[in-house]
Parts: C-alpha cells; structure tokens; sequence
C-alpha cells in the first residue's frame, strides 16, 4: 500500500513535522519554521513551502532535507500561499490585500497587483494552474485568470505608466461578494475550469459554487463560524472546521446542487434553501474533540 504522509506546521516558532497516516509514526522535522494558517503547502513533488508569520519572508525546504533550502524576502506580511500543482508559479496575498505572482524555477516577481481592500486570507490554483482563487477578509472571492495576470502586454510602458496613474487593473474572471464575514478557507475540486469551488467564512454559512459559470450552487449554514472546508476525494462529502473545535460532515449526494429559483416566490425559495442548506439533518453529523479553532 503506498505510503501516506500527513505534514503539520504550526503557527509558533517550531518545524513542520510529518506522520505516517496508518502507522502514526512520526517520520521527520523540517525545522525553522513559524507558519500560521493558510501559510504553508507542497511545492510541485520534491519540496515544501511556507511565509513566515513572525518576519516577511518564504522558506523552502527539499523533502529529502530537515535544513532550510532556501529564504526568499517579501515587501510586506505575507497572509496566505499558494502553488500550482506543477510546481511552475508561487502565489502569495499580503496584508494590503495585493496579491503577488513568482516563476519557481527563476524566483522571478512575475506580477504583484492590487486584488482586495483588507488582507488576502486563503488561495488555491486549479489543477492545471491556468485559474488562481483568492479569498480576502474583505469578505471578496476572487478568481483570476493567470494568462491575463501574467500578461507581458502589460510590461509595455503605456500600459506601465497607465497603471501607476489608476488608470489600468487586472480584472477578475468572477468576483463573489455574497459573503458577510471575512473568507477562512476554500476548496477548489478536479476538473480545471469547470471545477466546483467550495468557500468557508466566519459568517457561519460554507458556499458552492461552479467556477465555469461563477453561479452559486448552494449554500450550508453551520451554528458557528468555519475556520477549514474541504471535500472528499469523490467529492461527495462536505467537511467543514469551526471556531468552536467542531468538524460538521454533510452530504452533497441526492441533492441537486443549484441555488434556489426565485420564480418559485421569495417564502418557498426561502424554505428550500432552508431546508436543503442546514447543517444537522439527514446526511450530516458533528465531530467533536478540538477546544479551540480548527
């Protein structure tokens, strides 16, 4: 059976420790590191990724090494990282909101550009890395389309001096802004461009939603706020974390995921909504044991 490895890093001075799933050994430390929520992940097959919350800065760290590899410095805190599945572009939000692009085989800035109004939260790639997804405590999702970030076009010094004056930005394929409460985590599912994202927030409430077309799905309310979201790997089973410790499962299977039509009246759209997007009937429980935020 192939081995499967669980990496845990941690938000206070420490290393990143990884366990073996079925056996619960612990296999290695990678050590330097302080990396808080949405802050470290894989990069491509051979290494690990994680901005630092105590200083601006990346650490990258080979598999096959406990020593830091590599220290890459930011202008400013950075709140969220992410990386393509291949390995080929690092993402990272900062405080500010801005959002920044790097080419991993150069360590080249391909693009930095103004993406929320508060800090960038969480951020995800499709699977072929052409779609990058942001999510903002300004309570925003965005996602953007990576050929029209990465553009050289607008390296062109009209272009350049248009958008120093305000005058040029990098426009979103979809802006979502139906959540109240600043954006903790997201999931992006198989599929690239037609993949379903999956959003969490503190206003209690996890959203789907088709990034093909950008509409709403559905919407489940939990009683608390969501800190993690995540699916199954057949995507058939919602698993959300919460401020209080608790892990609610839901079940998407035998429930059409669309949003409900509003040509059935304002009460009967409301009931069904309702009744399909509660956490706590059928097809749901709870799973307890944390005491703090998941």
């Amino acid at each position: 059976m192939q081995q499967q490895v669980i990496l845990l890093a941690c938000s206070t001075e420490a290393s990143i420790t990884a366990w073996d799933l079925n056996t619960a050994t612990q296999l290695t430390q990678y050590k330097n590191n302080c990396s808080g929520r949405n802050l470290f992940c894989r990069l491509g097959n051979d290494y690990l990724l994680a901005a630092q919350s105590n200083k601006d800065s990346l650490h990258f760290w080979a598999l096959h090494k406990d020593q830091v590899l590599q220290r890459s410095f930011a202008q400013e805190s950075l709140t969220a990282v992410a990386a393509s599945l291949s390995g080929a572009y690092i993402a990272a939000g900062g405080a500010s909101g801005t959002l920044y692009c790097w080419e991993t085989a150069t360590g080249r800035l391909l693009r930095s550009w103004p993406a929320h109004y508060k800090a960038v939260s969480c951020l995800c790639f499709s699977d072929s890395g052409s779609v990058l997804v942001s999510g903002g405590d300004d309570t925003l999702v965005c996602a953007w389309l990576l050929a029209e970030v990465l553009d050289e076009h607008r390296d062109m010094p009209a272009v350049a001096a248009a958008a120093a004056a305000g005058n040029s930005r990098v426009e979103p394929l979809h802006t979502w802004s139906q959540h109240t409460l600043p954006v903790t985590s997201m999931y992006l599912g198989f599929g690239d461009n037609s993949a379903l994202l999956v959003t969490a927030s503190l206003d209690h409430t996890v959203k789907l939603w088709s990034l093909t077309t950008g509409r709403l799905l559905r919407t489940i309310t939990l009683p608390v706020g969501v800190t993690a979201v995540t699916l199954d790997a057949g995507e058939h089973v919602l698993l959300a974390g919460c401020v209080d410790g608790s892990i609610w499962e839901a079940s998407l299977v035998g429930q059409q995921l669309a949003a409900p039509s509003a040509a059935r009246g304002p009460a009967a759209a409301a009931a069904a909504a309702a009744a399909a997007g509660v956490v706590g009937g059928a097809g749901s429980c709870c799973y307890e044991g944390h005491s703090k935020a998941i």
